[in-house]
């Protein structure tokens, strides 16, 4: 399955956005705290799964922690605060999972962006970094990284940033660092 770095992060980086509301929620004793975050641990546990991580186990884990607490057969009074206490406790591991990955994945894309940032200057000095003539820009893009691959200074770099986060990121991010100036 393709599996793009900078997709998932995006992903993960607008779920951990999402925090903070929920938070304020439970502070402000929202009667659907629980329910949002419920939700919020049910949207994260998808992503997760759609990209192949056995986290969302651990987000599923959570959820279930807080279905037992509303199931307790001995809650009668107190039950929402039992209920909104058990919730809430579970915030600070929910997002340290999301905020784990997203970090593992924001380092590779922060490398191998510098990495791209320093392969730019010696392909620029060495003529391979002209503005495209009649191409369109994926098509030059994909030539660039041909290129880069084929120059004996640049491919072990230019392979070693593939590894990292995938040939289509890497494209991305080729795109995002040309300075035809």
């Amino acid at each position: 399955m393709f599996r793009s770095s900078i997709e998932i992060s995006e992903k993960l980086e607008q779920q951990l956005n999402k925090v903070g509301t929920c938070v304020d929620m439970f502070e402000n004793r929202d009667g659907l705290a629980v329910d949002t975050w419920m939700e919020w641990l049910k949207e994260s546990e998808k992503i997760l799964k759609d990209y192949g991580y056995s986290d969302t186990a651990r987000l599923a884990g959570l959820r279930a922690e807080i279905v037992a607490e509303k199931n307790r057969p001995d809650l009668q009074r107190n039950r929402r605060k039992a209920l909104d206490s058990k919730a809430a406790s579970t915030v600070n591991e929910a997002q340290d999972i999301l905020f784990s990955i997203n970090a593992a994945l924001r380092d590779n894309i922060d490398k191998v962006t510098t990495l791209v940032r320093q392969i730019m200057v010696p392909a620029k000095e060495a003529g391979i970094i002209q503005p495209p003539e009649s191409q369109d820009i994926t098509s030059y893009v994909e030539n660039l990284l041909n290129q880069f691959k084929s120059h004996e200074q640049l491919k072990s770099s230019i392979y070693s940033a593939e590894t990292l986060v995938g040939r289509f990121d890497l494209l991305k991010i080729i795109a995002k660092e040309i300075d035809f100036s």
